[in-house]
């Protein structure tokens, strides 16, 4: 858990973490469970649980000394809860090349699923519906052209709602953008297209067919 990108990773991090560490179902006396913290300063640590005071006061230690540590332990899985890019991508990589099974979906599939750009340009020509947009970038393309209110304005790398504007009024659009640009360089001006909001989770199963979880929809 943890984040070097900014506190409001972190924090969210520790929460989700803290979050199934108290569930009642967790055996205890079959499985020992240990945490593992990236610190904003790219330090590590290892709590003995995640109390505040654990995590301000036990002893910080470099990414090496980390990954030797965490050979020492040798788990049988990892469970991330990092939700910033380079804690969905490269931390999660650190355990592909420790040969340390996790729960969720590898670098190769985070990294262009993340990016909402990318993700338009892989689905549009899959057959995909995307809503009609244009991507800015910052000092180089910075105005959309090809839509007009109401428009959704949103950061290419962003999670959890994080720099994104509904545009209703024209006058509204510079006010933005140079929001959205305080996340990333790069911009995603959407046509607004009101509906639902829905995800489904979809396991990988050992032969290779998917399978798809109930949907949850956000109110």
């Amino acid at each position: 858990m943890g984040s070097r990108q900014d506190g409001f990773y972190f924090d969210l991090s520790v929460l989700y973490a803290r979050a199934c560490d108290a569930f009642p179902g967790l055996d205890r006396e079959r499985y020992d469970f240990h945490y593992a913290v990236v610190h904003l300063d790219g330090t590590w640590s290892f709590p003995a649980t995640l109390s505040e005071k654990e995590l301000e006061s036990t002893q910080r230690i470099s990414i090496g000394a980390a990954i030797a540590h965490i050979g020492c332990i040798d788990p049988d899985v990892m469970v991330p809860h990092m939700f910033c890019v380079e804690g969905m991508t490269r931390y999660r990589s650190l355990f592909d090349l420790l040969q340390i099974p996790f729960l969720g979906n590898h670098e190769y599939t985070v990294w262009p699923s993340t990016d909402k750009a990318t993700t338009k340009h892989l689905l549009g020509p899959a057959g995909v519906r995307v809503p009609q947009g244009d991507l800015l970038v910052k000092g180089e393309r910075e105005r959309p052209t090809s839509v007009c209110v109401p428009f959704v304005v949103k950061p290419c790398n962003e999670d959890n709602s994080r720099g994104i504007t509904l545009v209703e009024r024209e006058e509204d659009t510079a006010a933005a953008i140079e929001y959205a640009f305080s996340f990333d360089p790069r911009v995603v001006v959407e046509q607004y297209i009101a509906g639902r909001e829905v995800r489904a989770g979809c396991i990988e199963e050992e032969d290779g067919t998917l399978t798809v979880l109930p949907k949850m929809e956000y109110f």
